[in-house]
């Protein structure tokens, strides 16, 4: 019997050109483009994902804005966290928003690559377990990574494991976290808590079509949060910055109609694959009904 066809999750992010959303690429990349100003806000929230799955984070040594341009297929932005873990190694922290099924495929090829950029060449492969960094991709999604009822937490974790029980992590110097957006929205988030804080704040901004900082007003626990933690008030600051600038905003349309675009196009090769099938069905059923029908009459 053919299992039904499971699609994932995805919340109905709707753009307009009158209000600049923090889920937009643009606005991500405006607002940690500039280290020297947006490092903080970088750390805050690499930091807040991190610890929400438990894990130590150290002092940070590194924070740099990284561009996608000129690569087939591929567009937006990240930034790269580096920090000195709790066993004085360097990990390196990969914090981006994309709008991309394929993000599995694209974080383990983008390991792989700074993997092998870490080894200089001619290095006996024997020494590489030592000179591998650890590196751990942060993904902001708007969908649910996985298509069956295992993905109900808000953090989603990936790592290599073995494919025979116990399932042990085969290498823990590489995992992925995928932050379901919808997943959090859909449950009670608590505001005393630093990822629920900027998990709500993102999302209420683009929901009520407001900045981050009008959010911010609206809510004590999001205030006294900002009081307390640098990054997040300054993430809030920045943006209302970005929203004003005239550069932004242009961007902002550019890659909105985009967006448009490329959905367009994708929802069209679907319905183009999906609609035979959908007339087969009907045959089908259409046939099962008359078989029902003569069997009826023989009886």
């Amino acid at each position: 019997m053919m299992k039904p066809i499971k699609r994932r999750k995805q919340m109905k992010v709707s753009f307009d050109k009158d209000f600049i959303s923090a889920l937009s690429d643009p606005a991500w990349s405006a607002l940690f483009a500039d280290v020297k100003v947006a490092g903080l806000a970088a750390e805050s929230l690499t930091r807040a994902v991190v610890s929400k799955f438990g894990l130590g984070f150290g002092k940070v040594v590194r924070v740099t804005p990284q561009k996608y341009e000129n690569i087939p297929g591929l567009k937006g932005s990240r930034v790269d966290v580096e920090a000195e873990s709790g066993d004085n190694e360097l990990a390196v922290y990969e914090l981006q928003i994309l709008y991309d099924r394929a993000l599995p495929q694209r974080n383990l090829l983008a390991a792989s690559h700074r993997i092998s950029g870490s080894i200089p060449a001619g290095t006996d492969t024997s020494e590489y377990p030592v000179m591998m960094p650890r590196i751990t991709v942060i993904n902001i999604c708007c969908y649910n990574i996985r298509d069956d009822c295992e993905n109900a937490d808000v953090i989603q974790p990936v790592q290599m494991r073995f494919g025979t029980p116990p399932h042990d992590v085969a290498d823990d110097q590489y995992s992925v976290f995928y932050v379901q957006m919808p997943q959090f929205i859909a449950g009670e988030p608590d505001l005393a808590d630093g990822f629920d804080c900027w998990m709500f704040t993102i999302w209420k901004s683009h929901e009520l079509r407001k900045k981050p900082q009008e959010v911010v007003d609206m809510h004590l626990e999001l205030k006294e949060f900002a009081a307390r933690d640098g990054g997040f008030a300054q993430f809030c600051g920045r943006f209302d910055r970005i929203a004003a600038d005239e550069g932004a905003r242009k961007e902002y349309i550019m890659w909105l109609d985009e967006s448009i675009r490329q959905r367009s196009i994708v929802d069209s090769a679907v319905e183009d694959a999906v609609a035979p099938l959908l007339e087969q069905l009907s045959e089908q059923a259409a046939l099962i009904a008359e078989l029902r029908a003569q069997l009826r009459k023989d009886k």
